[in-house]
């Protein structure tokens, strides 16, 4: 069972991506048929989880906890390859700062992706994730 003080965010794209959905569990039950997420950008897609397996993570991992749809991401990050496709060169920049979560920064570096970094911390989370010289862009913001 769900518990009714259970805060949840749940991220279904990562940024940049901007598709985001938002929940507090409690204040805004699960609908009745999780299969939908009921908000206006997402209303087009579905929850990657059954309530089961919802509730059977929240069993196993302490509440509040992020999930993040890997599947989603990477097809997101070859939406936005095809988009720029028509530009010889051109490599889309992870703001490292955005979501400075390792393993996030792994899917997007096996995608193709660098980092665009603005601290040593951002840099070294960069360099662990695998992406290397050419492929770091340092900014100051």
């Amino acid at each position: 069972m769900i518990p009714d003080n259970l805060h949840v965010l749940i991220l279904l794209h990562c940024l940049p991506f901007v598709n985001v959905c938002e929940g507090i569990l409690g204040e805004r039950p699960l609908p009745k048929n999780p299969g939908i997420c009921y908000h206006a950008r997402m209303s087009e897609k579905r929850f990657p989880l059954s309530r089961a397996e919802l509730e059977k993570l929240v069993g196993r991992y302490p509440t509040p906890f992020y999930l993040y749809d890997e599947k989603g991401i990477v097809e997101n990050v070859r939406r936005i390859k095809a988009a720029f496709s028509g530009f010889p060169g051109y490599k889309n920049h992870f703001a490292v700062k955005a979501l400075p979560n390792p393993f996030i920064i792994k899917i997007l570096a096996a995608q193709g992706f660098g980092a665009d970094c603005s601290s040593y911390p951002e840099l070294l989370l960069a360099e662990a994730a695998g992406i290397l010289g050419e492929d770091i862009m340092l900014t100051s913001n």
